[in-house]
Parts: C-alpha cells; sequence; structure tokens
C-alpha cells in the first residue's frame, strides 16, 4: 500500500522554513522580544577580579651631614621626611604614569590597584635615589606584592 503524504512547505518555496512561513508581524514581535530582553540584561554579569595590593616599609637616610659613628644613637626621622616622597606607579614600558602614592609618616605605603604589570619608579625629589628602582613588578588579583624601598637622599 503507498501512502500520500503531503507537505505544507510546497505552498511556499521560498521560505525558510521548511513547515513555518513567518509573518512580518510575527517577526517584528518576535525582534522587539529579544531587544527588550537584551535591554534588560545586566551589563556585567561577572564581579570584577580582585585588585592587587602594593606594599612596603621605606628607609631614608642620611638625614644629615657627617660622619657616621657606629656607636650613636639612631637618629629618629622627622615624619615629613617619608611624606615628602613617595612612588610612581606607571605602565610597563614607564611612558605613562598611572598614579602617585605619597608614603605615610611611619615610613610605609599601601595601594591597591588592578592586577597588571607596572613599573615603579620614586616621584623625582632633589638628588634622592633608591637602588633597585625604577622596577617591573606584577601584581596579581587578590595577592598582596611587598617591595621595601631604601632612598638615599644624596647628603654626605
Amino acid at each position: 500500500m503507498k501512502l500520500n503524504i503531503y507537505f505544507p512547505h510546497r505552498l511556499f518555496p521560498s521560505s525558510p522554513f521548511p513547515l513555518f512561513s513567518p509573518s512580518p508581524l510575527l517577526l517584528f514581535t518576535f525582534s522587539l522580544l529579544l531587544f527588550l530582553l537584551a535591554a534588560c540584561a545586566e551589563p556585567n554579569d561577572f564581579p570584577p577580579p580582585p585588585n592587587g595590593i602594593l606594599t612596603g616599609t621605606v628607609s631614608v637616610g642620611p638625614i644629615s651631614p657627617g660622619p657616621v659613628q657606629l656607636d650613636a644613637p639612631t637618629e629618629e626621622v622627622p615624619a615629613e621626611v617619608y611624606t615628602s616622597r613617595g612612588i610612581q606607579i606607571m605602565t610597563e614600558d614607564g611612558t605613562h604614569v598611572f598614579k602617585e602614592v605619597m608614603f605615610e609618616a611611619d615610613g610605609t605605603y599601601s595601594v591597591e590597584i588592578e592586577p597588571d604589570t607596572y613599573q615603579i619608579a620614586l616621584i623625582p625629589s632633589g638628588i634622592d635615589w633608591a637602588e633597585g628602582l625604577p622596577v617591573v613588578l606584577t601584581l596579581k588579583p587578590g595577592e598582596t606584592t611587598t617591595l621595601d624601598i631604601v632612598i638615599d637622599t644624596g647628603i654626605r
């Protein structure tokens, strides 16, 4: 026995859908629904990665001229010696200053910044210099990177 099956897609030979021919109103309604769904969506469903932290201690010296006496008590460093100095956080190639961070009165610093690779240098101040700076560091998400700095004031 031979069965004849009628296929309605033959009524609409130009339709890309074999069993369905969408009307313009249906296409418009579907497009509008997709647009409204996209407009209601949050722009970013994932939280940004946590920042990295750059921290360290700073020592500055000598702060007065003259010979160093080994048995002399350690001279207390005034707070302004630290607070008048700081570091620059630059792009890896050193062409753009991303952020400047001034040292705290107790000779420490800490900054939270986006994870990336940066060049760290002293903010230019007189004849100060620090061995090992500028240096390129990579800060990772959620990690603390410590960079201790010893500044030579050039006073002799």
